[in-house]
């Protein structure tokens, strides 16, 4: 009888512990409510850091409008004043015409003999002053083409690095246009071989082979050079690149420098081969892409 009254009081003693800690217990998903009330005014406290971010952002991003304006605004003003600077007497002339028939007839007239016009313009500047000449056609081709390789990579106005192509177009200057002077001539002057038909093969060949690593190292060392790199990686790069350059190369130029010491006269050849090398540049741009490319996918499976 003692027995049974004591499990009877323990086991109400046990209810009323459990009841006590009932109601002093915490509801699992009060708990849950409490962490997300936690976690909701930690937030709280870093939004300002996350404002302070987005501010930025929104910074940055008009920033990279108006550099983008100003970039677009400064290439189209230097295309202006460029294409005003060549044909202004010929627009003036267009624009003095009164409008009739003949004059009409007279206008499409000269509009079809402006390239023949502005080609005898160029090659009387070419035949005054060859190296200058020769050094600014460089200078503005290699400019144009590394616009139209950083378009094809997938840059627009707002990301175009006018840095890289100032260097470009400086290094086709320096570089390219009086090295390709002294260089055309010499090929003119020693293995014309008194204008035999064959003589266009030794040339091609030996434009293709050596003289296309000197071109290739002395562009690659100036570019280096003009962007303060360490010339041993600008070397590195030009060892690396050599062989699909060089692959690319003989599918390009073959073709190009048979039109070049068969039809183009010596003092247009350099505008010729310059006219080629945007295509070229663009080329090479595919080509280092590819090879970019192909590396990231081999780091990321690495």
């Amino acid at each position: 009888m003692r027995a049974l009254s004591t499990l009877s009081f323990a086991s109400l003693a046990m209810k009323s512990l459990h009841g006590v800690a009932t109601a002093f217990t915490v509801p699992r998903s009060y708990n849950r409510g409490l962490s997300h009330a936690a976690l909701s005014s930690k937030a709280t406290e870093i939004s300002p850091e996350l404002k302070r971010n987005n501010e930025l952002k929104k910074f940055t991003s008009t920033s990279l409008d108006t550099t983008g304006f100003l970039n677009a605004a400064v290439l189209g003003s230097l295309f202006i004043a460029s294409v005003y600077a060549i044909f202004h007497h010929d627009a003036e002339k267009l624009v003095a015409l009164p409008v009739n028939a003949d004059h009409a007839k007279a206008a499409v007239a000269m509009l079809h003999d402006l390239p023949t016009e502005w080609l005898a313009w160029y090659d009387d500047e070419a035949l005054k002053y060859p190296l200058m000449t020769k050094a600014s056609t460089s200078g503005i081709c290699y400019s144009v083409g590394d616009i139209f390789a950083q378009g094809l990579a997938g840059k627009n106005v707002k990301t175009l690095d006018l840095g890289r192509t100032a260097r470009s177009g400086a290094a086709g200057f320096i570089g390219h246009g009086p090295v390709a002077h002294y260089w055309l001539n010499f090929l003119d002057k020693f293995l014309s071989f008194n204008g035999a038909w064959w003589s266009v093969i030794p040339k091609i060949a030996i434009d293709q082979g050596p003289m296309s690593i000197v071109y290739n190292t002395i562009y690659s060392l100036l570019l280096g050079a003009f962007a303060f790199r360490d010339p041993r990686d600008v070397m590195r790069d030009v060892r690396a690149a050599f062989i699909p350059g060089f692959v690319a190369s003989i599918r390009f130029w073959p073709l190009v420098h048979l039109v070049t010491f068969t039809v183009i006269p010596l003092e247009l050849q350099l505008l010729w081969v310059d006219v080629a090398e945007i295509i070229w540049v663009c080329i090479l741009s595919g080509v280092n892409n590819e090879k970019l490319n192909s590396d990231n996918m081999d780091e990321s499976k690495a």
